[in-house]
């Protein structure tokens, strides 16, 4: 908690900054009124800030790309740093059977949802949810390494047969706790990012009726036993594992699933992305200020 807390204040300090370094550059060049270029300095700091985070997302991106193809390699890990596992994964426990499509998975999580209302007032409405692991190792070139951290899944969403899976979702609707959403209170995002036994389990209903919404959206992603993982996260040679970093939240344990090769090319498309993104926006932000200055004949 400590992590994300200190990196939000680092954010909110670094766009402050730099709407204040742009009113100072206006009116150092121009002489106006610092009050005159409020508009202009919140707009181009903005459009600033969010150039700089797209290109320290690219520099994030471009690092895993590097490491996922020292994994790929088979070069053993280092304890105590982020390290990139790449190989097949398998249960140490109990296989799951993954709730909307019955799969056998080591891993999963569920939504059932649906947007509500229209333009600025579509919200979305989720009605139950869920996540599960069995304890895990990945197998690699270099040995087996246990999972014990609770990750975030980042593959493709299931195929899901819409007979079997409306099924299973009444049939979770009609099982899982009630558990309302309490605002500014997320208890079991702490349980779950502290989680450092490999095994995690939680299921719950955020609609108090257990019925069925009509036209809900469901969505199901999952890790099959034996898939091909490249897995992100901090590594403890002490335990041969990747593992929960209890002080910063913000070092979010992730699998990705697929051919590495495969990721390693998504990946690079990904610093692509945001290169071209950081260069738009930065593009924004010299133009409002260009636009501003022109104005003043």
């Amino acid at each position: 908690m400590k992590g994300l807390a200190v990196k939000f204040v680092l954010q909110v300090l670094g766009l402050a900054a730099l709407i204040a370094g742009t009113s100072a550059g206006i009116v150092s060049a121009t002489g106006v009124a610092p009050v005159a270029t409020i508009g202009v300095s919140i707009g181009a700091g903005f459009f600033a800030w969010i150039a700089i985070a797209l290109f320290l997302a690219a520099i994030r991106a471009a690092r895993e790309r590097q490491a996922l193809r020292t994994g790929m390699t088979g070069t053993a890990p280092v304890g105590g740093r982020r390290a990139i596992i790449v190989g097949t994964i398998d249960p140490l426990g109990a296989v799951l059977r993954a709730p909307l499509s019955d799969r056998e998975c080591v891993a999963y999580t569920f939504e059932l949802f649906k947007y509500q209302g229209s333009g600025k007032r579509r919200t979305r409405v989720t009605f139950a949810e869920g996540i599960a692991l069995t304890p895990s190792a990945i197998v690699t070139q270099s040995g087996t390494y246990r999972l014990l951290a609770v990750p975030e899944l980042d593959c493709q969403p299931s195929d899901l047969d819409s007979g079997t899976a409306l099924s299973r979702a009444a049939e979770l609707m009609r099982t899982v706790s009630f558990v309302p959403l309490v605002p500014f209170t997320r208890p079991s995002v702490e349980a779950r990012w502290s989680d450092d036994d490999g095994e995690y389990r939680r299921e719950l209903r955020r609609f108090e009726s257990p019925e069925l919404p009509d036209e809900v959206q469901m969505t199901e992603r999952a890790i099959e036993r034996g898939a091909r993982v490249c897995v992100f996260g901090p590594y403890s040679a002490e335990r041969r594992a990747i593992v929960a970093d209890r002080h910063d939240w913000s070092k979010i344990v992730r699998v990705m699933k697929g051919d590495p090769d495969a990721i390693v090319r998504q990946l690079g498309t990904s610093v692509v992305r945001r290169s071209i993104g950081m260069i738009v926006f930065g593009a924004i932000a010299a133009a409002l200020v260009a636009m501003f200055m022109s104005s003043l004949g």
